[in-house]
């Protein structure tokens, strides 16, 4: 026979009241609050062999999953023993206490070592020239928020506005200049040209267009901007061997034909038959192997009380009621 007398349980306790078991027979434990068997249970059972009790109770201390403010973890368990060790991540935007994005937490004796918070990011201006106008003024600046300045007197050299992003400001802090230096007509660009007239000589803060020829996809910015002397970065125009599929068809329209393959900027226009109207873009264009919206056609009567259902969602929109 095997007696609960030839064995303690720390931190936990027989769940039945004998004193004493035959051999082959099973008793169950608990653990006290705060502790879990290897397991992670928090009770467990023990047989009486003919060597004693088998095998060895065991209840130790635990740390339940913690609660997670703006982060998250990648591991799935639900409790953790001492010294395991625990990693988290800031959601995007945000950062712990010691202004990193990633950090980690350990189970002790007394619970985590730390709470797995994350606060927002903020942005601090820096010290800029005092002939800058900076608007709006706070002490705080959140990610997301947006700065705009102009300048008490002289010129402003860089971008009318910034933002604050997770890793900062961008784009950089604009300058306020007294001389500003024109800039020479903008340069030419392959398979592109410049839209409107060209001028000898171009302002500071004038913006110059640009377009590609029918084939060629622009990549960059589409405009480019006189800053003291310099244009900013040109675009390029690349080409774009994507092709469109055949024409789709408009439902009691008509197009006029043209012949395929369709390139990237072709365009094809639709028309209706004589007693149906018209609703969106008479034209539709071949743009990265995709054809645009195509356009419907209605009848007349069916247009009319299309225009009447926009005007009444309209007025329920701004006031929130219809008057018939």
């Amino acid at each position: 026979t095997c007696s609960v007398s030839d064995i303690e349980i720390e931190n936990g306790f027989f769940s039945e009241s004998d004193f004493t078991y035959a051999l082959n027979r099973e008793t169950s434990y608990r653990c006290k609050q705060g502790y879990v068997t290897n397991t992670g249970e928090t009770s467990g059972s023990i047989t009486c062999l003919q060597s004693g009790w088998s095998p060895q109770p065991s209840c130790i201390k635990f740390c339940d999953m913690p609660v997670f403010e703006n982060s998250v973890t990648k591991n799935n368990s639900t409790w953790f023993k001492i010294n395991d060790k625990l990693d988290y991540e800031c959601f995007i935007g945000y950062e712990n206490e010691y202004k990193h994005t990633k950090g980690s937490i350990t189970c002790t004796y007394y619970g985590w070592s730390d709470t797995p918070s994350c606060y927002e990011r903020e942005c601090s201006i820096p010290i800029l020239d005092p002939k800058l106008v900076v608007s709006p003024r706070k002490e705080k600046y959140r990610v997301g928020d947006l700065l705009e300045f102009s300048c008490h007197s002289g010129h402003r050299v860089g971008p009318d506005s910034v933002q604050c992003y997770h890793f900062g400001w961008s784009p950089s802090f604009p300058k306020c200049k007294g001389q500003v230096a024109s800039c020479a007509p903008p340069l030419e660009i392959l398979n592109g040209e410049i839209k409107g007239t060209k001028k000898v000589e171009y302002s500071h803060g004038e913006v110059v267009g640009y377009v590609c020829k029918p084939r060629f996809l622009l990549k960059g910015p589409n405009k480019i901007q006189c800053v003291d002397g310099k244009w900013t970065t040109l675009p390029v125009c690349v080409e774009e061997e994507r092709t469109c599929g055949d024409i789709p068809e408009l439902e009691h329209g008509s197009v006029k034909l043209s012949d395929p393959p369709y390139y990237h900027g072709d365009s094809v226009e639709f028309t209706c038959a004589e007693t149906f109207t018209m609703i969106g873009r008479g034209s539709i264009s071949c743009i990265s192997g995709k054809w645009t919206q195509l356009p419907k056609c209605v009848g007349k009567y069916v247009c009319i009380k299309w225009i009447l259902y926009e005007r009444i969602l309209k007025a329920v929109r701004e006031k929130g009621q219809v008057t018939y």
